[in-house]
């Protein structure tokens, strides 16, 4: 997730309403979600309805710095820096599969001006997955709208707009708390239809990910104004990731150290991965083919390690049954 400061007609987004006022009704409880937000389109301002990161009474979700280390844990050994991975590359065609059906992600905030970039891809014609900190970016928290814009790839007028009326993301998730990086993704709900098609979530076996050329695409941030490009990298995953201390870097940033055990069939959360990314890419599908078949694996998550490695959520059972909990149920699709 990348945030830009700017946001005038420049930006492309002068017409998208992401003014300071906050039209907004008070927020109410809702059990089991983090955060929910609906608004049939054509409505008017959307109404939140929140659980505000599944805590009872807890006051406006504000990100609140983490700097500590978990109990009896000694720092993680120095480790020999590996070698850089290959660069991103542009994506020639986003208009064929499965890039058709990534997404750049664009959220306004009621906190300040400007707007965050992240990725997300379609897992059915209605329904963007993607990282939490996407959804509600750290820099300006308070969401107020998400524009998604599937298979972008050059300026606005290039692509079509969907509009989201809903969105949610795991209770159990915190800003700035690398411990519950493992509960860093969500789900956006669209107002129409997205022909682009979409992912399919399927079962795999962990343990054959080191064996695979891992694939990732999305909209690095570091590479031009408002990441409006898709961009692809591939690579090996080398393990699953168990996380020993977290912190905040000199930028105000979270931190997280780890160590890389093997994967195993009954492996969840993060696994480390060597596939070249950069802010805005957070959010993007991994995936491996064979033999004419793509498998979604995981959502690229953050770096770890001093951004010496990087990190990705397994999209396990469980992640697979939130998914479709959030699909059938809090966020189904709105009858017209």
């Amino acid at each position: 997730m990348a945030y830009f400061h700017e946001g005038d007609r420049n930006s492309g987004l002068s017409g998208f309403g992401c003014g300071p006022s906050c039209p907004c009704s008070a927020c109410k409880q809702r059990a089991g979600l983090a955060e929910y937000c609906e608004a049939p389109e054509g409505r008017g301002p959307h109404r939140l309805e929140s659980s505000r990161l599944g805590n009872v009474g807890e006051p406006d979700f504000i990100p609140r710095p983490a700097v500590h280390r978990f109990l009896g844990e000694t720092p993680a050994p120095t480790r020999v820096p590996s070698p850089p991975p290959a660069p991103m590359v542009r994506v020639a065609n986003s208009l064929v599969p499965p890039f058709r059906c990534i997404c750049r992600i664009v959220a306004c905030s009621y906190d300040k001006p400007g707007f965050s970039v992240g990725t997300g891809f379609l897992i059915s014609p209605y329904h963007v997955l993607t990282c939490a900190h996407c959804i509600y970016p750290l820099e300006a928290p308070r969401t107020k709208t998400i524009d998604v814009y599937p298979a972008q790839n050059g300026p606005f007028e290039s692509v079509v707009r969907f509009r989201a009326n809903g969105w949610a993301i795991r209770p159990a998730w915190r800003p700035n708390d690398c411990r519950t990086a493992s509960d860093d993704y969500g789900i956006i709900r669209l107002a129409n239809p997205a022909p682009h098609g979409f992912f399919t979530l399927r079962p795999f076996d962990p343990t054959v990910l080191t064996n695979y050329i891992v694939h990732l695409a999305g909209y690095p941030g570091d590479r031009e104004p408002y990441a409006q490009h898709m961009y692809r990298s591939q690579g090996r995953v080398t393990g699953a990731v168990v996380i020993q201390s977290c912190g905040i870097d000199a930028r105000g940033r979270s931190t997280m150290a780890g160590r890389i055990v093997p994967l195993t069939p009954s492996s969840h959360g993060l696994f480390a991965h060597e596939l070249a990314a950069s802010h805005a890419v957070s959010g993007g599908p991994m995936w491996i083919e064979e033999n004419g078949t793509r498998t979604l694996v995981g959502i690229h998550v953050r770096a770890i390690d001093d951004e010496r490695r990087r990190g990705g959520l397994l999209l396990d059972d469980a992640a697979r049954a939130q998914v479709a909990q959030w699909t059938n149920r809090e966020l189904q699709t709105l009858r017209r």
